[in-house]
């Protein structure tokens, strides 16, 4: 098999064909004006580091006045800042999502920039447009909607 000949993005995806709820907050606009991503296909070093970002962990602390006393806290993984970061690993780009006269997201590939600055563009949208772009993600990427 030639892996070289392998789809490795998903083309542009229209953000309301993915979600009903994004159709209805975009209204009727022109086909120029719809607001799209590419998204990426996730490789095996992007399942690794959201194998990592998702794994359960166990946090321990420690009082510093009373080191006998210990507390173990077992964390495991958001659901939500999972879909920020498998958005962050294949979001390839975006068009027609802007804060006034500046796109959402600084620079594309989205992880061309520091995941932090990822993460406040990321924090501010509508939960119904992050929903539809990480719906592109799931729909590129199959094998992460677990």
């Amino acid at each position: 098999m030639d892996l070289s000949k392998l789809k490795t993005d998903s083309g542009v995806l229209y953000l309301s064909d993915l979600s009903v709820d994004f159709s209805l907050l975009e209204g009727d606009v022109a086909q120029a004006d719809r607001a799209w991503v590419k998204i990426r296909r996730a490789n095996e070093r992007d399942d690794i580091k959201r194998a990592e970002f998702c794994a359960s962990r166990t946090m321990r602390y420690t009082s510093p006045s009373s080191p006998e006393m210990t507390v173990f806290e077992q964390v495991s993984a958001n659901p939500v800042e999972r879909a920020k970061f498998e958005t962050y690993l294949t979001l390839a780009d975006c068009g027609n999502l802007t804060q006034g006269d500046t796109p959402v997201f600084p620079e594309m590939p989205a992880v061309n920039i520091p995941f932090a600055v990822f993460e406040i563009a990321w924090n501010q949208l509508d939960i119904c447009v992050a929903e539809a772009i990480h719906k592109a993600v799931i729909a590129t990427n199959p094998e992460w909607n677990a």
